[in-house]
């Protein structure tokens, strides 16, 4: 099969919106074959492609491999998408690194908390945009598509088929293998690692991943952004290699070792005491995570009820300021104002009668 783009690394750099507008035009008004293996990138980028497909018109994408994130945006401005029975597919909803760690009073927590309200508003917009692509592709509703990527769903060819995210499953040449490198790579693009069978020793694997996943994350997505700021030649090497380090730098703390002794081949040879002691540091570290999460959420279910205690207070405030005063009558006496001094005098009258009766009695 003779493929006119490729589509096989990070979209946005290498793979840009130039690169295929400059690849459609030298077929311009002819069938396009379009190669797709790709973790993703930039929204906006996978966006632009993805018009170009639909501009252009007679465009066939063919997925391989692992097709996930941006990847699956671009793929729905093709006329057919076909997908090899061994690739998988994945959506999920779009994210954005947010730095807001560090000491901070009162005020530096609402700025903070109006700049994530305000970042969030985007992004609820973008997958509110993601997702009606995806409904109008599959034709399913778009409560049921939020769902999906909400849970970060991994498909393979026959469920992606059955959704309607694509339109033919084709022959493979062989399963995709979910290697220690690849799984790295599917971490720094802050993605979930696919449940694939016949693994050696999966739950191991898993469980170390999964820890490493929650736990460096966004710092393995910015790892990954920076290697992918160098030369093409060198971008997946570099990730490659730092993810490696980000893996076993994370092992040995865990298991209080200086270092592990590597093959030639870069794999890593682990007792199974160290194996069992892994899985025991793992738990621990999952319990305090999520006791972890349990603080951030009730600090954040109480700052969501001050803001509306203010929010409260704020629309009191207006609505006393814009309010009209109260209306007040002037008081007159009939027989005009009374001095002073009458006052006294009556006063120590009453007070004399008082004393008066007080006597009789």
């Amino acid at each position: 099969m003779k493929y006119h783009i490729l589509i096989n690394d990070y979209i946005g750099w290498p793979i840009s919106a130039d690169y295929v507008s400059r690849e459609l035009a030298t077929h311009k008004d002819q069938p396009v074959d379009v190669y797709v293996s790709s973790l993703g990138g930039d929204v906006n980028t996978a966006l632009q492609i993805r018009q170009m497909f639909v501009e252009h018109g007679n465009v066939t994408c063919h997925l391989h491999g692992f097709v996930a994130s941006a990847a699956t945006i671009l793929i729905t401005g093709a006329k057919t998408v076909r997908m090899g029975k061994f690739a998988l597919y994945m959506i999920h909803k779009c994210s954005s690194w947010q730095d807001q760690w560090g000491q901070m009073n009162a005020d530096d927590i609402a700025a903070a908390i109006m700049k994530l309200t305000t970042a969030k508003q985007m992004l609820d917009q973008v997958d509110h945009v993601i997702g009606s692509i995806y409904a109008q592709k599959t034709g399913k509703p778009l409560s049921e598509i939020a769902d999906m990527m909400k849970a970060e769903t991994w498909m393979t060819a026959e469920e992606a088929l059955s959704y309607g995210f694509i339109d033919e499953v084709i022959e493979d040449d062989e399963a995709p293998a979910l290697t220690a490198d690849l799984s790295a790579r599917i971490v720094a693009c802050g993605l979930p690692l696919p449940e694939i069978t016949g693994e050696e020793n999966p739950s191991m694997w898993t469980r170390i991943t999964d820890f490493i996943e929650r736990s460096f994350r966004q710092h393995a997505e910015r790892v990954a952004a920076e290697a992918l700021s160098h030369e093409e030649n060198h971008s997946t090497l570099n990730t490659n290699n730092k993810m490696k380090k980000l893996v076993l730098a994370t092992i040995c703390a865990l298991l209080s070792v200086k270092d592990f002794e590597q093959a030639e081949d870069g794999t890593v040879n682990m007792t199974e005491e160290q194996l069992r002691l892994l899985e025991n540091q793992l738990a621990a570290q999952n319990t305090v995570l999520a006791d972890k999460q349990k603080e951030i959420d009730a600090a954040a279910e109480n700052a969501k009820k001050l803001q509306e205690q203010i929010d409260a207070l704020q629309e009191q405030v207006k609505n006393l300021k814009d309010a009209d005063g109260d209306d007040t009558d002037d008081v007159h006496d009939d027989e005009g104002p009374v001095d002073s001094d009458d006052d006294f005098a009556a006063a120590s009258e009453a007070q004399a009668s008082f004393n008066r009766l007080a006597g009789l009695i």
